[in-house]
């Protein structure tokens, strides 16, 4: 039955989601990471009466501290709503410009108020999917897209890799957020007809690389060192290297610290990290960030990736012409045990002190290709501002009423400026 309820595990994402929202509310930017969580340097007091309550399904988290802070959250399913007191004594209530679209809230707001949460991490899982990723995957093979699997071992890890082609040319795609190496199934043919060996690379924590326990284990350095290893495995004589979103951030990373040599670099979607700070700046690049913020807190975002089969991944996914197998892959790999957590992992681990001590300044020397759909719901095109700083051979390719999901969205516009760059 509905009711509130008072329970310690609340404290730790009251505390969390204060610090973050507090910030994005007063509009302060004070670089990449405290800029963009709020969860460093940032004087608030902890609440000390913290209240979950479900009218409906409507899921309100309600927090006061003797401070005189107040701060109310609400989940259901039009989205995050955020409410604070408009004057210092509290009075009266008025809505914070942070709602977005989160089709699983409602269901969310079900699940999490029908039994009290612990503290518990990382979370159980929910009901396994009907069938393993793996018989996922291999019925989307079987079916059509008809890629080789194999494994490399590489920085002490397992990666599962989808490989096409053969000789010293090496192609390695990197996938983002909340994605898999089938992302790149449009690409891998083109670029093996270009005479590439490539590699769609499952990054650790996804499909069935292996899956580190510790949010450490996910900060920015480990994941340029994972990409330089899988260039060494490869023993190729020359490296063309491919990312998106997520994959993007860790391939910028790795040119501008020149960690390998590389032939040429493509990245879509993703902007240079000293270019994604600045645009920070700009309101309307901070508040599509809202949802960075979110997945710092514990338990919470992993029962909204889960919630309904992975439904908030299909709602991602909105508008993007996917077969059903390929969708079928995205929200099964993010039900299967310790996935959500691993993904939610990568957001986790840019506050440690190790993924902000890479040095982005260096111009990088390598042919750089920006590929860059504009009805991106995530990332404003004001990030794309000073990239010439960063790059002294760079072409953007601007994709207007293309969305975030590039490759995917529009594959034939970009197997053609792949072709156009990689010959």
């Amino acid at each position: 039955p509905a009711g509130r309820r008072t329970f310690s595990a609340a404290a730790i994402t009251a505390a969390l989601m204060m610090r973050a929202v507090w910030r994005l509310a007063l509009r302060q930017v004070e670089g990449l990471i405290a800029s963009l969580f709020g969860l460093l340097g940032v004087a608030l007091p902890v609440p000390d009466h913290t209240t979950l309550s479900r009218r409906g399904r409507r899921l309100r988290l309600d927090l006061r501290s003797t401070a005189g802070i107040r701060l109310n959250l609400a989940i259901d399913s039009t989205g995050l709503h955020v409410r604070r007191p408009r004057g210092e004594r509290g009075e009266g209530w008025r809505k914070l410009p942070i709602a977005v679209d989160l089709d699983s809230g409602g269901m969310l707001a079900e699940e999490l108020t029908r039994r009290r949460p612990t503290c518990a991490w990382p979370p159980r899982s929910t009901r396994r999917p009907r069938g393993s990723q793996e018989e996922t995957i291999r019925r989307a093979d079987r079916q059509g897209l008809g890629m080789r699997t194999t494994f490399i071992e590489a920085n002490g890890l397992r990666f599962e890799v989808l490989e096409e082609g053969s000789g010293d040319r090496l192609a390695l795609c990197l996938h983002g957020f909340p994605e898999h190496a089938v992302s790149w199934r449009h690409q891998i043919a083109v670029l093996a007809g270009m005479g590439y060996r490539v590699w769609a690379v499952n990054q650790r924590g996804y499909g069935r690389t292996t899956r580190p326990a510790r949010v450490a284990d996910y900060a920015l350095p480990h994941l340029v060192d994972d990409v330089a290893a899988l260039i060494d495995a490869a023993n190729a004589r020359r490296v063309a290297l491919l990312g998106h979103d997520w994959g993007g951030m860790v391939a910028w990373c790795l040119a501008a610290g020149k960690r390998r040599p590389l032939e040429r670099l493509v990245v879509m979607n993703d902007p240079h990290p000293l270019c994604f700070r600045a645009a920070l700046k700009h309101w309307r690049q901070l508040r599509k960030s809202w949802y960075v913020a979110f997945f710092q807190l514990p338990w919470l975002p992993e029962r909204m990736l889960m919630a309904g089969r992975g439904a908030m991944v299909r709602r991602m996914f909105a508008g993007v012409p996917l077969p059903p197998d390929v969708l079928a892959v995205y929200t099964g790999q993010v039900t299967e045990p310790g996935t959500a957590t691993a993904m939610l992992n990568w957001y986790r681990a840019l506050r440690l002190p190790s993924s902000r001590a890479l040095d982005l300044a260096q111009v990088i020397d390598v042919p750089t290709l920006v590929v860059w759909g504009e009805r991106d719901v995530a990332l404003d095109p004001v990030c794309l501002d000073g990239t010439e700083r960063y790059v002294r051979d760079l072409t953007v390719k601007r994709l207007p009423g293309v969305s975030h999901w590039v490759q995917q969205d529009a594959p034939l516009v970009v197997n053609e400026l792949l072709r156009e760059f990689l010959r």
